[in-house]
């Protein structure tokens, strides 16, 4: 996950809170 990415922005910018979502499934793989 890239930095300033927080929880907080999540109801703010729900397509870039999907994005990390993404990001982090993608590493855990």
């Amino acid at each position: 996950v890239r930095e300033g990415r927080s929880p907080s922005d999540g109801p703010t910018c729900p397509e870039t809170k999907d994005a990390s979502i993404a990001e982090v499934m993608l590493i855990v793989q």
